[in-house]
């Protein structure tokens, strides 16, 4: 069976073969494209405006992909996409804390990159990467969004600081980066990232990206961060993925799994960070009744530090309690829901 991207190519080609063109569709269209295009600002722009040159080139990458997914969201090619990231996005409403744990940076990322769909289980990204070849897109901007698509969320462990850049250490490959933090955030040694790298592009470039806002973890250590991943990484074959490390922190053994960890395990903000406490679920199946429930897991080390004797002065207050009232109230709409159904059927 023709795969998404391949659907979207034949698509294309058609259009450019039609013989007969409405010169009104055409001017709308073009139009439309110009104002989109005006939007996307290129690498010396943005290096003008005070971005990091490699964190630039990401951006203008970044860019150009949402206004391409904008003007290919109407294919009906993509109508299932199109479903399942309206539905996610209502129901997470990704527009960072205090409305949401999960941050425009992390959801951007996970829906373009890593959010599944169509029986081949493609990505948006990987379906707009083949448009872009077929509309003759310059090849280091489609190379850029390749790299873009490989990457992946990590586990790092904070080693210090080197001038205006951190050392992290990833979690189980034990990979020692030099990074630049796109959000500003610096921390200090001893933290536990979650965050999405990209890596090197540029020639003369030695530094990896934090792309994503970091979600600093409290009230776990890191041996117990690593039993449990060490654990979970069989049950990737559930999924039909590899039992592999690089598998496990991209797509979870659940669909919604590492979203779900967010909003249980949040706990406090800043404007350049996001705090999270506990582990990752260690069965998938599970739900989280309650934050308590989450930190009492097996993984509770016991010198793992209190997330709250560690934060920073100044910061508002915890909204962990309306974070599970929120996801109460989602459960007893789901439990109504089944309920209806089940009426109906008698």
């Amino acid at each position: 069976m023709t795969n998404v991207r391949e659907g979207l190519v034949s698509r294309l080609r058609q259009e450019k073969q039609r013989v007969l063109v409405d010169l009104n569709e055409v001017k709308a269209g073009r139009e439309n494209a110009i104002a989109l295009n005006d939007e996307i600002k290129t690498p010396d722009v943005l290096i003008g405006d005070g971005y990091d040159p490699l964190h630039a080139v990401y951006l203008y990458a970044q860019n150009f992909l949402s206004v391409l997914v904008e003007q290919a969201t109407e294919f009906p090619e993509l109508q299932q996409w199109v479903d399942l990231y309206v539905d996610l996005e209502e129901n997470y409403m990704p527009v960072g804390p205090p409305m949401s744990p999960l941050s425009g940076s992390y959801f951007f990322c996970w829906s373009s990159f890593d959010l599944p769909f169509g029986e081949h289980r493609e990505t948006i990204t990987q379906c707009m990467i083949e448009m872009a070849r077929e509309l003759g897109v310059q090849p280091d901007l489609i190379e850029t969004l390749e790299v873009m698509q490989k990457s992946r969320m990590g586990f790092y462990i904070h080693e210090g600081s080197e001038g205006d850049f951190i050392r992290l250490r990833e979690l189980k490959t034990n990979r020692q980066l030099l990074c630049h933090s796109s959000s500003g955030y610096l921390g200090r040694a001893g933290e536990i990232w979650y965050i999405r790298l990209m890596p090197p592009l540029v020639d003369g470039y030695d530094y990896h990206i934090v792309f994503t806002t970091p979600y600093v973890i409290r009230n776990v250590s890191e041996s117990g961060l690593l039993d449990l991943v060490d654990k979970m990484i069989p049950k990737m074959t559930r999924r039909g993925y590899p039992a592999e490390y690089d598998a496990f922190m991209k797509w979870g053994p659940m669909l919604k799994y590492w979203n779900e960890y967010l909003m249980m395990g949040y706990s406090n903000f800043e404007h350049d960070v996001v705090y999270l406490t506990g582990y990752p679920a260690a069965d998938p199946k599970a739900e989280y009744n309650s934050v308590e429930d989450m930190n009492s897991r097996q993984y509770q080390s016991r010198d793992s530090m209190d997330w709250l004797s560690g934060a920073m002065s100044g910061t508002s207050k915890p909204a962990t309690k309306k974070v599970v009232q929120l996801a109460d109230k989602k459960k007893k709409r789901k439990q109504a829901k089944q309920a209806r159904k089940r009426s109906k059927s008698k």
